[in-house]
């Protein structure tokens, strides 16, 4: 009897034994993933979905990402089929661990390439100057710079948890000085295209603050008038020979729904000979009509919204 019940004890014991052990979770980093195809990989991720926490899947989700983003980025894929197929060979057989560390290096390059660039482009446009007397355009630019150094902010805080979390992990952070520093001096110039396309980009971001301040109203500016009442554009006629001789353009706004007429100085931004370089006489006047144009916008939107 007490053969029995010994070894009825040891049977407790083992088996409780055996439960504990087999609750204790083991360090999900180091499961290794199967991934030969998608098939397999979506079935090892069924097979796997309790080892890991729902936080931790986040996390390899979003790793998953950046490893499709750097492929990407690489060019040794292109279409979706094909860049997941190239994503799964580069973690198939690793562990868990292997993978997150794949992602966080190609997210610290990534953020990397954009500090550089967004660093590059502050100094760049640190170089901008108006005017003098312009304080719209000044306010505006200081604000679109302020904007930047907020971003650059972001990048680099990101980039700085990427790193610690690369070193958690028993990663390697990017080498002292990979990053270019910040250019101590004027930047190459730019191509006309890249000049043109930095300078619409700013009006167009003012040009979007402006209706999200006073309105997205449908608009139309005629230079010509050629759409407006012909008493009213006798009016606009006059006024705008008056005007020209005195350096300044007279430009007829439709909105909610009448016309207004904008008189302003014929006048648009300075910007610094490494961004004007490659711009020809065409394009600064196109520019300059542009910023005219614009300027004409937000006054009849303000206008509008006053006269509420």
């Amino acid at each position: 009897m007490i053969l029995i019940l010994r070894r009825a004890l040891l049977l407790v014991i083992t088996g409780l034994s055996l439960l504990g052990s087999g609750c204790l979770r083991s360090d999900p980093h180091q499961i290794r993933i199967v991934a030969k195809s998608a098939w397999a990989f979506g079935n090892w991720r069924s097979r796997e979905a309790g080892s890991l926490t729902l936080d931790q899947w986040r996390e390899f989700d979003a790793m998953i990402q950046e490893i499709r983003l750097r492929i990407m980025g690489e060019r040794k894929a292109t279409g979706s089929v094909a860049i997941d197929q190239a994503m799964r060979e580069r973690i198939d057989g690793r562990t868990v661990g292997e993978a997150l560390r794949l992602g966080y290096e190609a997210k610290q390059l990534r953020f990397d390439r954009l500090r550089v660039e967004l660093q590059q482009a502050v100094h760049a446009n640190a170089w901008l100057v108006t005017r003098p007397g312009d304080r719209e355009s000044a306010e505006y630019i200081a604000d679109f710079r302020q904007r930047q150094l907020q971003r650059l902010d972001g990048i680099v805080a990101e980039f700085a948890a990427t790193e610690k979390r690369l070193v958690e992990l028993d990663g390697s952070p990017l080498p002292p000085g990979r990053a270019a520093a910040m250019p101590a001096v004027s930047p190459a110039p730019l191509s006309r295209v890249e000049a043109r396309q930095h300078i619409a980009q700013m009006f167009q971001e003012k040009r979007g603050a402006a209706q999200f301040k006073f309105g997205p109203y449908p608009l139309k500016i005629d230079r010509e008038g050629a759409g407006m009442p012909e008493a009213e554009r006798a009016t606009f006629l006059r006024q705008r020979a008056e005007a020209e001789g005195a350096g300044r353009v007279v430009i007829p706004v439709w909105l909610k729904p009448r016309w207004w007429l904008y008189e302003g100085a014929e006048r648009s931004p300075q910007f610094p000979a490494f961004v004007t370089a490659n711009l020809s006489a065409a394009d600064r006047r196109e520019i300059a009509g542009w910023w005219q144009d614009l300027q004409a916008e937000i006054w009849a939107r303000r206008a509008a919204k006053d006269s509420q």
